[in-house]
């Protein structure tokens, strides 16, 4: 137990990912493992925890709450045994950049311009339309890879960026040489719809819609990609066959599926014991002739050569 004259160290100063408050506990997950808090930061989840109860939370996908220069998306967890249980996930405060990433730069070109993107390096016009999907496990830094490459094409493209999350996990404050926009807008995925039509009447040429749950999500955002967006989003899956396949009969239509399909990477987080650096790597698919012949077909497994080559075929372009 710390006495009353014991200085209580800035939450800051703690290296975590994610908070768990459950049934009178305070854990945080750190280098992908979830630990006893540190008791000299127990005021802080006290704190924290007060927070979250005074919430008014009337939606299933969480909440955000700001706490000492920190925002947190919360989410409460149904648990027998208690009914204060919360998982908070800390939210950046800086949009990571495709470079930091290490992410390739051969991918975001074949994202942005297509398989027929010029052997010479001569850039053709940004083709417009579909869906760019991050699968992955949980805590893979999906979203993180979506605003990386938000941030790509503001950089190239003088464009209306609109993101729908709920919340939002990272605030868009760069301002952009090329004179691109980013708007965010915090909304529930059952209000979606409208706020689809409202990046409709604003011209936006790319959308963010956060991650894909339910059917009623997948199917606005491949009615958005048929509209002649570009839309990104991510959805939790442990390899691209199988969120494809997912999506896939989410829609029920492979058809219309394949038509909305652009591209697609999954990702895993491994983080080395003992330091912070995470280690980040990914496999990759683009839309081709033999991919779209596939997904029509809901020929997922038979992905798998296709996935290999094209992967190769982006990391070797660094």
């Amino acid at each position: 137990m710390l006495d009353n004259n014991t200085p209580v160290p800035s939450l800051n100063e703690l290296s975590f990912t994610d908070l768990l408050f459950d049934n009178g506990s305070f854990s945080a997950q750190i280098e992908g493992e979830l630990r006893p808090l540190d008791e000299r930061y127990t005021p802080h989840a006290e704190r924290l925890l007060a927070l979250c109860i005074a919430h008014p939370n009337d939606n299933d996908e969480g909440f955000k709450i700001t706490y000492d220069g920190m925002s947190f998306r919360c989410t409460e967890l149904e648990n027998i045994n208690t009914d204060l249980c919360f998982a908070l996930r800390k939210l950046a405060d800086t949009v990571h950049t495709w470079r930091t990433l290490r992410l390739s730069t051969r991918m975001r070109d074949v994202i942005l311009f297509g398989n027929e993107y010029d052997s010479n390096d001569q850039k053709e016009n940004v083709k417009l339309g579909g869906m760019v999907v991050v699968f992955g496990e949980t805590n893979s830094g999906k979203s993180t890879t979506i605003n990386a490459l938000i941030d790509e094409i503001a950089q190239l493209e003088s464009w209306l960026i609109m993101s729908f999350e709920d919340p939002s996990e990272v605030l868009f404050t760069k301002t952009y040489a090329t004179g691109a926009k980013v708007i965010q807008r915090d909304i529930p995925s059952e209000k979606l719809s409208s706020g689809l039509k409202t990046a409709l009447r604003a011209s936006a040429r790319v959308i963010k819609v956060g991650e894909i749950r339910d059917k009623q999500a997948a199917a606005m955002a491949v009615d958005a990609a048929q509209a002649g967006f570009m839309v990104l989003t991510t959805m939790h899956a442990s390899s691209i066959a199988e969120g494809l396949s997912r999506f896939s009969k989410y829609i029920g239509d492979n058809k219309l599926f394949e038509q909305a399909f652009r591209c697609c990477l999954h990702q895993t987080l491994a983080v080395r014991p003992g330091v912070s650096n995470r280690l980040l790597d990914y496999t990759f698919l683009s839309k081709t002739r033999p991919v779209s012949n596939l997904l029509q077909d809901a020929n997922f497994k038979g992905l798998e050569q296709e996935i290999q080559t094209q992967t190769k075929h982006v990391k070797k372009g660094g």
